[in-house]
């Protein structure tokens, strides 16, 4: 989609892998130059991102795309997002449920945080401390059997939250 001129509400926006990616990073140059207008280019990049609910970052820095601008970029998508970017994944069995929040990267250390466990969009029970990269619910499966059970990562100091 990236400087192809897209509507904010463009059908390329609406693909559902958008949003399962773990860091979309979108940076602009203030004074970038270029032929399809850069600046418009990302804020209509920005506002699909948006109305599609696609989660991603935004930097923008003055001047425009010198070895400068790459630097600055490397380091917000590094501190920002790189390095931060985490998944959520949840099994289920009769007596428990297993969320293990998986980092992008093995540094700097394990996840820590929080899970709250869902079953259809309801709470259940209060937030559960991730230990090791995991949370565990223990309790009757008639509170998850038959639904949609979902896990939500807090994140942390050095990790984003997500989902599963």
């Amino acid at each position: 989609m990236t400087g192809s001129g897209n509507t904010p509400v463009d059908d390329a926006y609406k693909n559902a892998d958008l949003k399962k990616l773990l860091g979309i990073h979108l940076a602009i140059g203030q004074e970038d130059l270029g032929g399809n207008a850069p600046m418009m280019t990302a804020t209509i990049e920005r506002e699909g991102l948006i109305n599609a609910g696609v989660p991603f970052t935004y930097y923008s820095v003055g001047g425009g795309h010198t070895w400068a601008f790459w630097q600055q970029t490397l380091y917000d998508f590094l501190t920002r997002v790189g390095f931060r970017a985490t998944s959520t994944t949840v099994t289920t069995s009769s007596a428990k449920l297993t969320a293990t929040v998986t980092p992008a990267t093995t540094e700097p250390a394990t996840p820590a945080g929080t899970v709250q466990f869902k079953a259809d969009g309801v709470d259940l029970g209060k937030p559960v401390r991730v230990s090791g990269g995991k949370a565990v619910l223990t309790g009757r499966s008639t509170a998850w059997t038959g639904r949609t059970v979902t896990a939500v990562y807090s994140g942390d100091r050095l990790y984003n939250s997500s989902t599963g």
